[in-house]
């Protein structure tokens, strides 16, 4: 009898899991060629495990690349944006020392004209370009690291999904569940769009530094 494809026993195997065939336990069926194929411990359920992992392993190592590299430049892009953003948050604020200087000045004029006054301080307002910049700037940093959040958890859920092993139906049968979840929740286009994400911070960025020079 010739070994039946193991594409076909994959299929196969989970549409049984989702759509599964119920059978009275009674001796009869016990000793059915069904009921020997579908044991706890039968050789199918091996033959599904074996399949299945080489599956896993081909999409966890193309997904775990993309993170990878998704993790490294999020990282060096977020501690480059936040060293940027240090200095630029000081326009935010008034310069103390530039309004301790006028003070300063307008007491000592006052010492030498006895009719002058010190000059009145107004509300600080920080210039529309500085508030162009930390606003670009804090946002491209919140996608940043949206993005890098995101491969973070990713990856984990791919590691798990990875790690299954064993060869009895329990086993198959988690890894169906596994497998329904991230198609459920989509996760191959979650991990296809972090680096939309991250090409949106980097425009932000850009857009901020284009207004600074």
């Amino acid at each position: 009898m010739a070994r039946p494809d193991k594409r076909c026993v994959l299929v196969i195997v989970r549409v049984l899991f989702r759509h599964p065939i119920h059978y009275n336990e009674d001796a009869a069926n016990k000793e059915s060629p069904f009921h020997r194929s579908c044991a706890q411990n039968a050789s199918v359920w091996k033959l599904y495990m074996d399949v299945a992992k080489s599956f896993d392993k081909y999409w966890a190592d193309v997904f775990n690349n993309d993170l990878d590299s998704l993790l490294i430049f999020a990282g060096l892009f977020s501690a480059i944006l936040s060293a940027f953003l240090i200095e630029i948050r000081k326009g935010l604020q008034e310069d103390l020392q530039n309004v301790t200087n006028t003070l300063l000045t307008a007491l000592v004029q006052k010492q030498n004209v006895d009719n002058s006054q010190l000059p009145s301080t107004s509300m600080f307002v920080p210039s529309l370009p500085t508030r162009w910049i930390n606003g670009l700037w804090f946002t491209s940093l919140i996608f940043s690291l949206v993005s890098a959040l995101g491969a973070s958890v990713a990856k984990g859920w791919v590691t798990q999904f990875s790690t299954l092993s064993g060869s009895s139906w329990d086993d198959a049968s988690i890894h169906c569940r596994r497998l329904r979840g991230i198609q459920r929740w989509h996760l191959g286009l979650i991990i296809r769009a972090l680096p939309v994400l991250l090409h949106i911070a980097f425009f932000l960025f850009g857009s901020g530094l284009v207004i600074l020079l």
